[in-house]
């Protein structure tokens, strides 16, 4: 952790002068990112694909670069910036039918994915982990849990002032329901949320905290593991009490808003998102709290520049750039608008008129312990969770 830090800190103190961001028109011809003749014929094109989770920050950011007239070895750069969902992104790029020159998915798990996938194809990865060019990320945000605010109360209590991985599988297989946990029987049974994880990077997330929750542990989850008959059916129970996987970002939180109550009790979903919900929940008449499982697992939305024969010096240092920016004081000020928090150590969260300091009341931590930090699983790990999902579950 203390080597990422440094890092960031590095990039974000190289951030240097003015650059400009215009346009990039995507196409199959003239070279690896498309057919570029919209634009300045001496252009240097920058496609960057953001997740779908961040799309209005990655904007904003490309809209704050166009204003500085960026440059690299006196030519411009060309940037546009378009929005896919992580797991179409992976496969796009793996399938070469997206060739993106930077690429911000919702979580490291997807840069290891579309390297391992193309290692297997070319024999070496697309996208770096040490170097000039390594990924690094430009905003976090932990997965929490997302529950009605009424039930809150009764739950912790019911755990014992801590919701468990453990005591939540309790809780929503036992057949009486919130009647059996103190609450009140008109609640009917506990009902659980999350996004589909073979499809959005949220969903995936709730997978990898399930698992660590089962066993108790923060790190070195195994293929082995996965594969344990009491994990599978831990999963399986817990899933039951979901209705529906939403199948994208939009929908997950359309359905954490829209339908409250009558959707769902506890839901697994991104800090900045049950923000954003809680802001809006008592416009449809109910009310949110934000609790931290006792293992947290961050969603780091990396940026990742393609490193491959087709891209020239010119197009990793205008990509460099763009990563750079990101990492500026500046705009991480406006990650931490949209609820993000900064992955740049020189941005404080704490004091400041941002959303996370000001939903404590909530229940947002400013400070997240260090002792209760998962680390994300090996990618064989990861695929062992999809697995097990889509043999026991896939609805």
């Amino acid at each position: 952790m203390r080597n990422r830090l440094t890092a960031l800190a590095v990039a974000a103190v190289l951030v240097g002068a003015a650059f400009l961001v215009r346009g990039l028109v995507w196409g199959d011809s003239g070279g690896p990112f498309g057919d570029d003749t919209a634009t300045a014929s001496d252009a240097v094109a920058v496609p960057l694909v953001c997740a779908d989770e961040i799309g209005a920050f990655c904007k904003d950011v490309v809209d704050h670069f166009t204003a500085t007239k960026p440059s690299v070895d006196g030519r411009p750069i060309h940037v546009e910036v378009s929005q896919m969902d992580s797991a179409a992104a992976a496969e796009a790029i793996v399938e070469r039918r997206t060739r993106p020159l930077a690429w911000i998915p919702a979580s490291s798990a997807w840069v290891d994915e579309v390297n391992s996938r193309y290692r297997a194809r070319n024999g070496s990865d697309i996208f770096l982990k040490s170097g000039e060019y390594q990924v690094l990320p430009v905003a976090e945000s932990p997965m929490v849990l997302l529950v009605q605010a009424d039930r809150a109360p009764v739950l912790e209590a019911h755990c014992g002032g801590t919701i468990t991985w453990q005591c939540l599988h309790a809780a929503v297989t036992n057949a009486g329901g919130w009647r059996s946990l103190g609450g009140d029987p008109g609640w009917g049974l506990v009902k659980f949320k999350h996004a589909n994880p073979i499809q959005v990077n949220s969903g995936l997330l709730s997978l990898v905290l399930m698992a660590y929750g089962y066993y108790g542990d923060l790190a070195d989850l195994t293929p082995a593991q996965i594969a344990d008959p009491g994990l599978r059916s831990f999963v399986t129970d817990i899933e039951a009490s979901v209705d529906s996987f939403p199948r994208s970002p939009a929908d997950f939180d359309l359905n954490l808003v829209s339908f409250g109550a009558s959707n769902y009790d506890v839901a697994t979903t991104y800090e900045f998102t049950a923000i954003k919900a809680i802001q809006n929940a008592p416009g449809r008449g109910f009310a949110l709290a934000l609790v931290y499982p006792p293992q947290i697992s961050r969603s780091d939305f990396p940026f990742a520049i393609a490193v491959t024969d087709d891209t020239s010096a010119e197009d990793k240092d205008a990509a460099l750039a763009l990563r750079d920016y990101f990492l500026s004081e500046e705009m991480q000020q406006l990650a931490l608008a949209a609820g993000l928090r900064p992955a740049n150590p020189d941005v404080p969260i704490a004091g400041g008129d941002n959303p996370l300091a000001t939903h404590t009341g909530d229940g947002v931590q400013v400070r997240l312990p260090p002792s209760r930090e998962a680390d994300f699983p090996s990618f064989e790990t990861v695929q062992a969770l999809r697995q097990l999902w889509l043999q026991e579950v896939n609805r």
